[in-house]
C-alpha cells in the first residue's frame, strides 16, 4: 500500500466525510485528554493510507500520518513523511485542502509543534547524516515554497527546517574537522657545498661526482622568516565588517540559547492559569486593532479555543491538578518539593471533602414525608384520628431539616430573587452556593476516579 502512495500524488477534498478520518481524529484527540490515554499509532497510519486512496492527500491528514510514522518507525518515518509533504506543497499547493490560508498555516504550525517538539528531543550522530540530509532537503523545499507565497504570516515549520539544518551542518563540520587532522611534513632542502671552480674545470666535472656528494651530506631544515614591510597601519573595513558580523552572530546565538532554555522551562512547568487574572493596563496599538487580517486570525484562534473548552469535562480541573502532581513526580520523584506539592494538594482535597460530607440527605426527607402520608392514609382507612398537633410537629421537623440544608437549586433560586429585585446578594448565600456546587463536582470526580 505504501508503494502506491509513492507512485502518484492526488490531492483530496474535505476528509471529514470519511469514516477513516473520524477514527484518526478520535485517536489524535487522545493527546490532549486529561487522562493521557494510549494512542493507537498503527491504526492512524492504516486509516491514513486508506483515506489517501479514497479521497486523496490533504494537508491535515498528512500531518497526522507523519506523526504516526514517527511513533511507529522512528526518525525514518518522520523523514518519509517530510518528503511526502514537500512533494505535496511544491506541486499541489493551489489544489491543496484546506483552501483557507489561515487553516493551512495552522496545519503547518501543528506539524511544527507536535512533531517538531519530538524531533528536537533527539540526539543525532554520524549515522543519521543521510536521514538528516533527506529531511533537510524536503523541509527546504517547503520553506522556499511558502516564502514565495504572499502569506499573512510565515508558518512556524520554518523553525523546524532551521533546527534540522543546524544539526546537519554541525555533524558535517565535525567530520571535516576530524578528516583535516593530518600532519604535513615540513619542507626540506638539501644543501650541497662545492668549491669554486673555473669554467674549464666546470666543464670537466661530471654529474656522478655531484650525485655522490649529495648522497653523503645530511638534510638540513630550512626555516625562512617572513619579512614584513614597515608600512603604516591602515584601517580595514573588511576586518571591521567581519568583526561586527561575528558579534551579531554571537549575540543571536546567545539570545537563541536563552529563548530555548525559556521554552524548555515553560514546557516543563506547563500552562499557567494566572494569565486569566491579569489586568489589562492598556489596549494594543490602534494599527494592530484595525488590521482586518489580525482580527480574522484572532477570531479563528478564539473560535478554536471555545470549541475545545466546551468539550472539557466539568471535573477537568481536578485532572489538571492531578497531572501537575504526577508531572512533578515523574521529573523529581524523590525531591522534597514533590512531597510538599503532594501534601499541599491533599490538604486542599481534604478541605473540599468537608463540603462533600455536609451534603443534604434528600432521601431521608422524602422518607419522612412518605411515612407521614402513610400514617394519614392508614387513619383515613381505619376511621382513626390524627391530632393537628402531631401533624404540625412532624411537618415542622421536616421543614427545619430542609431549611438547615437547602438543596443547591433552592440556593440558586434565592440568588435569582435578589438579582430580580436589584438587591445585593449576601456573601453568605454565595458562599453556601459555591460550597454545595464544589461538593457536587467532587462527588462526580470521586465516582469517575473509581471507574
Amino acid at each position: 500500500m505504501k508503494e502506491n502512495i509513492v507512485q502518484f500524488i492526488k490531492t483530496g477534498d474535505d476528509p471529514s466525510q470519511y469514516v477513516e478520518f473520524g477514527i484518526i481524529k478520535s485517536e489524535i484527540n487522545k493527546l490532549s485528554h486529561p487522562r493521557q490515554l494510549q494512542v493507537d499509532w498503527k491504526l492512524i497510519e492504516k486509516n491514513a493510507l486508506i483515506l489517501f486512496e479514497k479521497n486523496g492527500i490533504d494537508l491535515l491528514t498528512i500531518s497526522y500520518y507523519t506523526l504516526a510514522r514517527y511513533n511507529n518507525d522512528g526518525f525514518i518515518g518522520f523523514v518519509e513523511g517530510c518528503e511526502l509533504l514537500a512533494a505535496l506543497i511544491h506541486h499541489k499547493w493551489d489544489q491543496l485542502w484546506p483552501m483557507q490560508e489561515i487553516s493551512r498555516i495552522d496545519a503547518l504550525d501543528w506539524f511544527n509543534s507536535r512533531i517538531g517538539n519530538l524531533i528536537r528531543k533527539l540526539t543525532f550522530t554520524r549515522e543519521d547524516i543521510i536521514f538528516l540530509q533527506r529531511a533537510s532537503n524536503s523541509l527546504e523545499i517547503v520553506t522556499i515554497k511558502i516564502q514565495q507565497l504572499p502569506l499573512k504570516r510565515l508558518p512556524k515549520i520554518v523553525d523546524l527546517y532551521d533546527f534540522i539544518k543546524t544539526n546537519l551542518d554541525t555533524l558535517d563540520y565535525q567530520l571535516n574537522k576530524n578528516s583535516s587532522k593530518i600532519k604535513h611534513k615540513p619542507i626540506r632542502k638539501t644543501l650541497i657545498y662545492a668549491p669554486e671552480v673555473t669554467k674549464d674545470d666546470e666543464l670537466n666535472n661530471n654529474q656522478s661526482t655531484l650525485k655522490h656528494q649529495e648522497d653523503i651530506l645530511p638534510e638540513i631544515l630550512i626555516n625562512t622568516p617572513s619579512i614584513t614591510p614597515n608600512n603604516k597601519k591602515r584601517f580595514s573595513w573588511t576586518c571591521f565588517g567581519l568583526g561586527m558580523l561575528f558579534a551579531i552572530i554571537f549575540c543571536l546565538g546567545i539570545t537563541q540559547f536563552f529563548n530555548y532554555q525559556h521554552e524548555q522551562k515553560l514546557a516543563i512547568a506547563g500552562p499557567n492559569l494566572s494569565w486569566f487574572n491579569k489586568k489589562q493596563t492598556a489596549l494594543p496599538n490602534r494599527i494592530l486593532i484595525d488590521n482586518p487580517n489580525i482580527r480574522a486570525e484572532i477570531y479563528e484562534n478564539y473560535k478554536m479555543q471555545l470549541l475545545e473548552i466546551t468539550s472539557h469535562s466539568p471535573i477537568s480541573f481536578y485532572y489538571y491538578a492531578d497531572n501537575l502532581v504526577n508531572n512533578m513526580q515523574s521529573l523529581w520523584p524523590d525531591s522534597p518539593e514533590h512531597k510538599q506539592l503532594y501534601n499541599d494538594w491533599q490538604k486542599i482535597f481534604e478541605l473540599k471533602k468537608i463540603y462533600h460530607n455536609k451534603k443534604l440527605d434528600l432521601n431521608n426527607v422524602i422518607n419522612k414525608v412518605d411515612m407521614l402520608k402513610s400514617e394519614v392514609d392508614y387513619a383515613i382507612i381505619n376511621n382513626q384520628y390524627i391530632t393537628l398537633d402531631y401533624l404540625h410537629n412532624a411537618l415542622t421537623k421536616i421543614q427545619e431539616e430542609l431549611e438547615n440544608q437547602k438543596p443547591i437549586e433552592e440556593v440558586l433560586r434565592e440568588i435569582e430573587d435578589y438579582q430580580q429585585m436589584n438587591a445585593e446578594i449576601p456573601d453568605k448565600l454565595k458562599q453556601d452556593f459555591h460550597q454545595q456546587l464544589q461538593a457536587l463536582i467532587l462527588r462526580y470526580y470521586l465516582i469517575e476516579k473509581q471507574n
